[in-house]
């Protein structure tokens, strides 16, 4: 089946992710307990201090280069609107401006795949004629990582102001993201999408009272929340409510979701693609028991009747409109997608709805696994001030993990959009262990199409292993170039 096939390529190497942002929804009044959640998360935040200089760059322009406008109020305001988040957003900018004596201007470019050409030749101009046109570049990690053999950003991990063991810098992922020990491109809190775009699993309270299933809450708690539980929990619901003998949007399912976004659930339950050296090298996993396993659960889930892959048209792409409505009409129990759909008003106004983290592959997993498709930053190799960058990078940074974060993880997050306070302790357990794969930030460079046939194969092991050496070709030859593209 194409479908299942496209599945597997991608949670092999998650070559083709389609997820793509609209504008938050505006949220609503603060309330009293939003304000008090916000004074207690701003004294934690409080406890951690940024060692940047004082220094004025006298009203210099600092450029940023971004995309794409779809998620552009994650960086950039152009007035205070009275909703929280782009408030706090505005506030962040300003500061920053005020304290280092510098305007911020923002190039952000329209589009999501549209726009990934015009952002390499703008960059690539900007390096290679020596014009430094920008300051800094913003955006996903998949999309940037196609950049990174190009010799066209500085090293984060050679700074003298950039302090990637600070709170407000993603060290797993960047860990995970460095080549040849080096980090060019690095995940923190500015690129706030790292928050908005985490991938839990919604479930559907009053499906869950309908059908008296478990109290879902405490089968995470107890550790007893896995993957096969999931599967149990789906086929207790799953029914096909027309009786036309096909399960559409008009039946009852366990999970709807996206193939780019169920397939994430591999590195939840554990599985790891690829594996660093200590010698700064990346070698790809060879074909093992646990791989296995977890191509054939998602293999046999995808192409059960518990799940219902929704497309999405080409122009609702970005709203996902019609898996939202699936789910939040009551004909899903589990909604596996990105976390800032709770912004929306379809899940706002519906009976209710919990949030948790994915499942684990087994008991004995230690811990709960969520994947973040990194929003990451870069310092272009040429730039007018690389001081200025440095320190405004981090100055952004920590700004954002002070002022904008609290706003949105522990106000509108857990008090707004969660609509119990169980969820909210669900999202300390969800960002308690984050991971963006290697193979996915550089997956636009390592592709995966030819892993598209494994999925019927009789010979799965086989096939599985002549790809990885055709992978490992691609990632070598990557690694060798940033080498060679290595101006330090």
């Amino acid at each position: 089946m194409k479908l299942i096939a496209m599945l597997l390529a991608v949670l092999i190497f998650l070559s083709a992710l389609s997820a793509c942002g609209s504008e938050a929804e505006k949220s609503d009044t603060v309330t009293d307990a939003e304000t008090t959640a916000a004074t207690e998360s701003e004294t934690t935040s409080a406890e951690y201090t940024c060692a940047l200089p004082e220094i004025d760059f006298e009203n210099a322009t600092f450029r940023i280069l971004a995309a794409a406008e779809q998620w552009q109020n994650y960086y950039y305001i152009e007035t205070e609107t009275g909703e929280i988040i782009e408030d706090a957003v505005f506030k962040r900018n300003l500061d920053v401006e005020d304290k280092y004596g510098i305007d911020i201007e923002y190039r952000i470019f329209n589009g999501y795949s549209a726009g990934m050409d015009s952002v390499k030749k703008a960059l690539t101009a900007s390096v290679m004629s020596g014009g430094g046109d920008y300051d800094l570049l913003v955006g996903s990690s998949s999309y940037i990582g196609a950049l990174v053999p190009e010799g066209l950003f500085s090293k984060l991990n050679r700074s003298d102001y950039i302090d990637l063991e600070a709170p407000w810098w993603f060290q797993g992922i960047n860990n995970e993201i460095k080549v040849n020990n080096s980090l060019y491109i690095g995940a923190g809190a500015y690129g706030m999408l790292n928050y908005a775009w985490a991938v839990p699993i919604f479930f559907n309270k009053k499906t869950v009272e309908d059908y008296n299933l478990e109290d879902i809450y405490n089968t995470v708690d107890t550790g007893k929340w896995t993957y096969d539980r999931m599967c149990e929990l789906c086929s207790k619901v799953t029914s096909d409510l027309d009786g036309d003998g096909k399960y559409t949007t008009a039946d009852m399912v366990g999970m709807v979701s996206t193939y780019d976004y169920m397939s994430m659930l591999s590195s939840s339950m554990g599985c790891r693609f690829s594996r660093h050296e200590s010698d700064g090298s990346v070698i790809i996993e060879p074909y093992s028991e646990r791989i296995a396993s977890v191509i054939e659960k998602l293999q046999r889930f995808s192409g059960s009747d518990l799940y219902l892959e929704v497309s999405t048209s080409e122009k609702e792409s970005y709203q996902y409109q019609s898996m939202i409505e699936t789910f939040a009409g009551g004909h899903a129990l589990f909604l596996c997608h990105r976390l800032n759909h709770c912004e929306k008003e379809a899940l706002r106004n519906m009976d209710g709805y919990g949030i948790i983290p994915p499942p684990k592959y087994d008991e004995s997993q230690s811990d709960y696994i969520t994947y973040i498709p990194a929003e990451v930053a870069g310092i272009p190799y040429v730039v007018t001030n690389d001081e200025m960058s440095q320190i405004i990078l981090e100055a952004l940074q920590y700004q954002t993990y002070k002022d904008v974060v609290p706003q949105y993880y522990d106000i509108a997050l857990k008090n707004k959009y969660a609509q119990d306070p169980v969820a909210g302790r669900m999202l300390d357990i969800i960002f308690g262990n984050v991971i963006c794969p290697f193979t996915y930030v550089y997956s636009k460079i390592l592709g995966g199409e030819a892993l598209l046939y494994i999925v019927e194969s009789e010979d799965t092991a086989s096939k599985y292993a002549s790809s990885i050496d055709m992978v490992q070709t691609k990632l070598d030859k990557m690694l060798d170039k940033i080498k060679e593209n290595d101006n330090d």
